[in-house]
């Protein structure tokens, strides 16, 4: 064996390699029993080393002079036509050179090589003319266990209010069309405004696109259906049925809501109204944040508290007796300096 560098070989070191082509073809025992060796040795290069066994069993024939010559400028003419690839080309000339001082029986190990050079070429322009395979960012999935509202803030700057016992399933990055994500659950929207990438919201049979807007997306109770509810901007709402056919479309403006009832498939809209408007209640507040204050409202009024100020540090303190939700409202807006809107609801914090 000459002094090579065996542990450097890549697919066409091996095809051009006499002795490892003795080896393939059991023509001599002293090489089959040294890449035996070599290869117990040398365990990362026996997959590579299989792959170069089977393809110079593939290609192992003897040509005749004829054959030879036809072959020989079919491969070159395959070669000078393509780009130049400098370690194939080094490959093959010095063989071409020495043709004359190899025996008729060693003459496939030209055919061998030129081969393997031609299939590389192919490999290259494989990868580098194959279509572009489309990029699918990875899904992030949301579960709110705990007992206060989590704020999302998606790669658009799209803001979701999550509500409690509710997933949001989502792609880390939006690709290249729309900007779609599934819901279960209850959740308030805030979406960022790109008319070139519409926003999709799917819960259920129910599919809300937008373009740039403020709305709900809620579940009632049992499962039993679906509320769709508009608080900014413009919203499109549509059913489907059960193999995903658009079965109904219905065309949102602000302080309107869709309902849509699972059981008969009804899909209707209706104004929105404001739950626990003329209710009286207690509710007392203790150096509480913003998510505890929106999560007492919530469950004394029934009311959504959604924060779209830059007012972001809470520690609000008070006692209030027999008030209405509007008052409460009022009272912290007064002390924080900041101002409301309601819709339906859901009230705005501005």
């Amino acid at each position: 064996m000459e002094n090579k560098n065996l542990a450097t070989y890549l697919l066409e070191d091996f095809l051009t390699d006499e002795s490892f082509v003795n080896y393939c073809n059991n023509c001599s025992k002293d090489d089959k029993q040294f890449w035996e060796k070599w290869f117990v040795t040398h365990p990362e290069k026996i997959i590579l080393g299989n792959e170069a066994r089977e393809m110079v069993h593939a290609l192992s024939i003897t040509l005749s002079e004829s054959e030879y010559q036809q072959e020989l400028e079919r491969i070159n003419l395959a070669i000078q036509s393509a780009p130049v690839i400098t370690k194939s080309t080094s490959v093959i000339a010095p063989l071409f050179k020495s043709k004359t001082a190899i025996s008729n029986r060693r003459r496939y190990v030209i055919y061998i090589s030129a081969a393997a050079s031609v299939a590389v070429f192919c490999l290259l322009c494989y990868f580098i003319f194959q279509p572009a395979r489309p990029f699918n960012p990875p899904l992030v999935e949301q579960y709110n266990r705990g007992k206060v509202p989590m704020i999302i803030r998606l790669s658009d700057s799209t803001v979701v209010t999550l509500a409690v016992n509710s997933s949001l399933r989502y792609p880390a990055v939006f690709g290249d069309k729309d900007r779609f994500v599934n819901l279960d659950g209850e959740a308030n929207f805030r979406v960022s405004h790109d008319a070139a990438h519409p926003f999709k919201v799917q819960q259920g049979n129910l599919l809300a696109t937008v373009l740039g807007t403020v709305f709900n997306v809620k579940k009632q109770q049992a499962n039993v259906g679906m509320i769709v509810e508009l608080l900014q901007g413009k919203l499109q709402v549509d059913a489907k049925d059960a193999s995903g056919a658009a079965m109904q479309s219905i065309i949102l403006k602000p302080n309107e809501r869709v309902v849509y009832q699972q059981n008969g498939q009804q899909f209707f809209k209706e104004a929105m109204t404001v739950a626990g408007l003329d209710l009286h209640k207690d509710i007392e507040f203790f150096k509480d944040d913003f998510e505890i204050i929106a999560k007492k409202i919530k469950t004394a009024f029934g009311v959504t508290l959604i924060n779209t100020s830059n007012k972001k540090s809470w520690h609000f303190t008070g006692k209030f007796n027999n008030i209405t939700f509007k008052e409460v409202i009022e009272n912290i807006c007064v002390i924080k300096q900041v101002n409301y809107q309601v819709n339906g609801d859901t009230i705005l914090i501005k």
